[in-house]
């Protein structure tokens, strides 16, 4: 058959309570699943906070100052590197001249 056999046989056995009252057996699940699904909002919640305090510039820069000074830094050594390249070295002497034998 398919993966739905092997589910099947998996599941635990009824007890005996459960079989008595199985109302309140789904209440619980219900129970349970309004916690799960509560602990869940929460995560997410959280995530979500986490996302926007990292993509906040004016944030990580008052969190972090050393470090932004630091990037500042080194932007500004690079686009001055591709503004005011460093001047070309001289050429090399042709071969042969200034020798003595």
């Amino acid at each position: 058959m398919g993966e739905g056999a092997n589910r099947l046989t998996a599941l635990p056995p009824v007890t005996d309570r459960e079989r008595e009252a199985p109302e309140e057996r789904a209440r619980e699940i219900v129970g349970e699943i309004e916690d799960i699904r509560n602990q869940l909002d929460r995560s997410l919640s959280e995530l979500h906070r986490r996302r926007h305090e990292v993509t906040d510039l004016r944030l990580q820069i008052r969190r972090h100052p050393a470090i932004a000074a630091g990037v500042a830094l080194g932007i500004l050594a690079g686009v001055s590197g591709v503004v005011a390249p460093a001047p070309p070295a001289a050429p090399a002497p042709p071969a042969g001249h200034g020798l003595t034998d």
